[in-house]
């Protein structure tokens, strides 16, 4: 049982990482595409650009993970079902409670990953993004209002 259980998990992560690096690739790609009208405005280069969408990525993968794991999990198991490797499955004596845990356990650390990157990765980035994109296109706004926020830590009055 315990490789089958490792043929499923494989298929389930495999898929949902391809389905994923392709919707991050897509996503950044038009972000880049998006950035693009503002390279040239005060010292805004290319590479400030490119700079601001990676530091974006973590924010992006926070979004575009349940829906990546869903399409990656759905794609997989029809994959299966379409070789007929779900009938040999069931018909070797395999539940479809094992085969659910199979994905489940693939899931799980998946999950994990996305709501650390989600909690801890993404906010210093996308800070830090907004921050090097203020600065470059020279924003006295965004300045005035990113330099009267309190650091975290202090105390308030």
């Amino acid at each position: 049982m315990r490789t089958l259980t490792r043929y499923v998990s494989r298929d389930v992560l495999f898929s949902t990482l391809l389905i994923f690096t392709a919707l991050l690739m897509l996503f950044s790609f038009f972000d880049l595409i998006n950035e693009m009208k503002d390279v040239g405005k005060g010292s805004y280069t290319l590479t400030a650009a490119v700079l601001f969408v990676a530091l974006n990525i973590p924010s992006r993968l926070y979004e575009l993970f349940p829906v990546a794991a869903l399409i990656g999990t759905l794609f997989a198991i029809a994959q299966l079902v379409a070789n007929s490797e779900w009938t040999v499955m069931r018909a070797s004596g395999a539940s479809v409670m094992q085969l659910g845990w199979a994905v489940v356990r693939v899931g799980i650390p998946l999950a994990l990953a996305t709501f650390l990157a989600g909690e801890f990765v993404s906010p210093p980035a996308e800070r830090l993004a907004q921050t090097l994109r203020a600065s470059a296109r020279g924003d006295a706004t965004a300045w005035s209002l990113s330099s009267s926020i309190p650091a975290s830590g202090s105390s308030r009055t």
